[in-house]
């Protein structure tokens, strides 16, 4: 499952929810980026380091563009699409897609527990569900 990668990187390798997420998903889908690329991702933890949007949510709109943008975002209606769907999702399932509102219901603050592990975890099933319906859509 996704979300047993992603949660190996969030809590025992010590990733941010955003790291964790889109090392998780290159992994488990073989999305192809390298260390520099998901070294970008880094600044986009704790809601870009200023409660805004979810790092896990972040991580997530990653792996769905890096799997299905081939040439320029705005040409590529599909992945557009996707995206969406993923954040639509995402909100639906966890209430929000800003860090600061998240935090509020899922935050453990005891580095022992977890911090937003319960977001990652969330977030992980979020996108391991929509993953999975976009690949039996483009096989039907």
């Amino acid at each position: 499952m996704l979300k047993d990668t992603v949660m190996k990187y969030y809590l025992e390798q010590d990733y941010n929810c955003a790291e964790s997420i889109i090392r998780g998903a290159n992994e488990y889908y073989g999305l192809g980026l390298d260390e520099k690329a998901l070294l970008a991702f880094g600044g986009f933890g704790a809601g870009c380091y200023a409660g805004r949007l979810c790092g896990a949510c972040a991580g997530g709109i990653a792996a769905v563009s890096s799997k299905y943008i081939h040439t320029r975002a705005h040409a590529e209606e599909l992945a557009q699409k996707r995206v969406e769907a993923f954040v639509k999702a995402f909100m639906e399932i966890l209430g929000s897609d800003l860090c600061a509102e998240l935090k509020e219901h899922y935050w453990d603050g005891a580095l022992d527990r977890g911090r937003c592990r319960k977001t990652v975890e969330l977030a992980a099933g979020v996108l391991e569900q929509k993953m999975e319906e976009y690949r039996a859509e483009d096989e039907a």
